[in-house]
């Protein structure tokens, strides 16, 4: 197979004929005057290819191909060369929750991710009333020359990236339904769906390069078992195993005979004591109880100014399809909070503001490339354990007093909070850019030479 990158540009001639410039057909092993089907994601045609004389590596398609196999105006494009047919591409399809994906919340991030798909492929957004199964076409949401977004029809996709953030859509029938028709199809989709707190943890409980950085955790335990660990550990922490953002987690503590239960309560962070146990499992049971829930040994993280340290790492495989870290934020927790989430009056910080204030780590540097190789082996072992495809994880991570690593959580759709932070605003536009080279490596595209 032969791959490259080149310009696009579309004639007024209604012939079935392409043309290259002799530089492009020379990279992609292409004879002249000889027919070849040209394919587009799940739509082909074929056509007779034809030499120009002009430097640099352009191609020229007859604007009867664009409306045949609903090409929308791009700037560049990568073309492979297998054995049956010219692959153009790659085009990443992003589907969402929203029907209007770019007047939602994380519109500058899908608008990022739209511009950087568009640089040398065709990318688009979509919601799954949009796919129209009898032409194999969506109406997906792209941007224009002038980088506008616009809705139009689009051929299938090479590959998919699921950025449906809602649980509740994830798991309905139509949508389970959807992506295994896309897997039928032979299109490969990453983030398959949210990674449940107890399916990582047995995802990892066999693995043994990993089993060290995992906290002591009891899946729906009983309230014996919580009595248990709290006397093992001093702190644990209860959480739901479908949780996000925090919401619905208790910190338990046992100091001498007294037990403290802390948790947020209609925005407020609330802490209650008690003298017996089962009085505090009876008013957490009035709240809803603990049947889908985790109990996790509590870790005594690094501190800054008497408030508990964690980092989130942002993970992505690349253009080989390796694990690699993109970006890491860390959180300080808010007074008399149980975690260290921003809704609950966390502080978004720099590694480097934390490290700074740690005098108790000399090497830095050191330690945290160690701490990316932790990252790497936890999601390296995850995605050995997972039936689908991953592409990218978010990972909370916690650093004791005897500066541990230690993996709290695994999120499968990690959210972007961390790179609003001014100085890890490039991390997160490297993230975007790992995570479109992953998209071309899983759709059989890699990255090519420079345009001339």
């Amino acid at each position: 197979m032969n791959l490259s990158t080149c310009i696009i540009h579309y004639t007024k001639s209604d012939s079935l004929i392409t043309y290259m410039t002799p530089k492009l057909m020379k990279e992609l092993n292409l004879e002249n005057n000889k027919k070849k089907r040209i394919e587009i994601g799940k739509k082909s045609v074929t056509m007779l290819i034809r030499r120009v004389k002009k430097t640099g590596k352009h191609i020229y398609f007859p604007s009867k191909m664009r409306q045949t196999i609903n090409l929308p105006n791009l700037k560049k494009i990568t073309i492979l060369n297998t054995s049956k047919e010219l692959k153009v591409g790659p085009i990443i399809g992003v589907i969402t929750k929203e029907r209007k994906p770019l007047s939602s919340g994380s519109s500058k991030y899908l608008y990022n991710i739209l511009s950087s798909g568009n640089s040398n492929g065709i990318c688009y957004l979509f919601h799954a009333k949009d796919i129209n199964w009898n032409n194999n076409t969506i109406r997906g949401y792209t941007l224009n020359s002038n980088k506008r977004a616009y809705q139009r029809s689009m051929p299938f996709p090479d590959v998919i990236y699921n950025r449906i953030l809602s649980r509740k859509l994830e798991n309905h029938a139509s949508i389970k339904e959807i992506k295994k028709k896309f897997l039928y199809k032979n299109i490969p989709i990453f983030n398959w769906d949210f990674l449940d707190k107890w399916d990582v943890y047995r995802m990892l409980e066999e693995e043994s390069t990993v089993q060290s950085y995992l906290p002591e955790t009891i899946i729906k335990p009983t309230s014996n078992e919580i009595k248990e660990l709290l006397n093992r550990h001093k702190t644990v922490y209860l959480k739901p195993t479908k949780g996000c953002f925090g919401i619905g987690i208790y910190r338990i503590s046992k100091i001498k005979n007294m037990y403290y239960l802390q948790f947020r309560k209609k925005n407020v962070n609330v802490l209650y004591r008690f003298s017996k146990f089962n009085r505090m499992v009876s008013l957490i049971n009035r709240r809803g109880g603990y049947k889908n829930y985790l109990a996790q040994q509590g870790i005594e993280l690094l501190e800054i100014k008497k408030s508990p340290i964690d980092f989130r790492f942002h993970l992505t495989k690349n253009k080989d399809g390796d694990w690699v870290v993109g970006g890491i934020g860390a959180k300080r927790a808010g007074k008399g909070s149980v975690t260290t989430h921003l809704n609950s009056g966390g502080e978004l910080l720099t590694p480097q503001n934390v490290l700074a204030n740690t005098t108790a780590i000399k090497d830095t540097n050191n330690f945290m490339d160690k701490a990316k190789e932790t990252t790497i082996k936890i999601a390296e072992a995850i995605d050995r354990n997972y039936s689908y495809f991953l592409g990218e994880i978010g990972f909370d991570i916690g650093i004791d007093k005897n500066h541990k690593v230690w993996m709290f959580e695994a999120n499968a759709k990690p959210g972007r909070t961390i790179f609003k932070h001014p100085q890890l605003k490039k991390q997160g536009s490297t993230v975007i850019h790992n995570l479109i080279d992953y998209c071309h490596f899983l759709s059989g595209f890699t990255s090519s030479g420079g345009i001339d």
